[in-house]
């Protein structure tokens, strides 16, 4: 009888965490995991690149149409994105209202490149059924990170974030990558 019962708390457990790092609207990761994820990363000294994005004008989207409609744009956004991605090798996270991160895990330039790109295109290609005037773009920044000499994952970030900056600052709808530079 007391086996039964545990195995109820460790059902439960289990549960209660992956509601815990799961974003309850788009059911990816949520910046809890993000941050275990990427706290994790760090410590295996693989190569791995990071990609920040976030949706432009989002905001005109929530005030024209409203929330539901945010959030059904948030959706198709994560699925196509998603789509994008390599199936099993790949993070995906919400970390902010509209604001994600995506990291690869062994990746080469060439491969960001190629995933780069495709999500770019994914997202554009976005279709919100009863609402074919919203076109949705994402602005991405990335860093890729080969080398680990004293190497943070905050700094890390921060590079990543610089370049998503940069995108908007060059217009949005697209992708800028800034190579990570030991200091």
């Amino acid at each position: 009888m007391f086996f039964v019962k545990g195995d109820k708390v460790k059902e439960r457990t289990t549960v209660l965490n992956e509601i815990a790092h799961t974003d309850s609207l788009t059911l990816i990761a949520n910046h809890r995991s993000y941050v275990e994820f990427c706290d994790k990363i760090i410590q295996q000294q693989t190569p791995f690149s990071v990609i920040i994005y976030d949706l432009d004008y989002f905001k005109k989207i929530n005030d024209k149409y409203g929330h539901d409609v945010g959030d059904e744009c948030l959706i198709a956004v994560v699925n196509a994105v998603s789509s994008a991605l390599r199936k099993d090798d790949d993070f995906h996270a919400r970390i902010g209202g509209e604001e994600f991160a995506i990291i690869l895990t062994n990746t080469s330039m060439l491969e960001l490149d190629v995933i780069a790109k495709r999500v770019l295109k994914c997202v554009k290609d976005i279709n919100i059924p009863q609402h074919n005037d919203i076109k949705i773009t994402c602005s991405m920044g990335s860093t890729l990170i080969t080398k680990f000499d004293g190497a943070t994952i905050k700094d890390i970030i921060k590079v990543a974030d610089n370049a998503l900056y940069e995108a908007k600052k060059l217009g949005r709808d697209r992708w800028v990558h800034k190579h990570y530079n030991i200091n």
